[in-house]
């Protein structure tokens, strides 16, 4: 049973985000079941206590795997899909690297809201919900961002839609 867990956990981690599939909002289930303990956000959690190795995630103070650590972590109980979820999570916070924290949380707050209020895709691009503006260009004129930091936001950003449990998918 264990290793069904596990095998089913780690293949939707790995296949990621499906076009067209709705995906578990890992942020509803991190405030859910982690925040209680862990007051920061589940991205920023993963680049200061995970490590990523040859994408096999684990905590980098003691090297246990996380996998394991969630199994039976203070009596939390998480489902397959739940797993999945935070795992994808954590291993896009550490791949992201804080670059919207670093360039935009100051004046834009939480990645997620922001995207979630202020963005939506229409055929396919990323766009502002206030005047229709693609956002990978709005983020060119924003000033002092490298592509490969535009590249970053832009993926972090339809992450942000992608796993937003309030809206279907499209």
């Amino acid at each position: 049973m264990r290793r069904a867990f596990v095998t089913i956990a780690v293949a939707a981690t790995l296949l990621g985000p499906r076009p067209g599939c709705a995906q578990e909002d890992a942020h509803a289930i991190y405030e859910r079941q982690c925040h209680g303990c862990h007051a920061e956000h589940g991205a920023d959690l993963a680049r200061q206590k995970y490590k990523l190795e040859n994408d096999v995630l684990s905590v980098a103070r003691t090297g246990a795997r996380v996998e394991t650590l969630l199994r039976k972590h203070h009596g939390v109980s998480l489902t397959a899909s739940e797993t999945a979820a935070l795992f994808t999570l954590f291993k896009s916070g550490i791949r992201w690297a804080g670059v919207y924290q670093r360039l935009c949380a100051r004046c834009h707050d939480k990645a997620a809201g922001f995207a979630r209020e202020r963005l939506l895709l229409r055929d396919g691009q990323l766009v502002s919900r206030k005047d229709g503006a693609e956002v990978g260009e709005l983020l060119k004129q924003h000033g002092g961002r490298s592509d490969e930091e535009i590249s970053t936001l832009m993926e972090m950003l339809r992450y942000q839609l992608a796993t937003d449990a309030k809206k279907p998918a499209r």
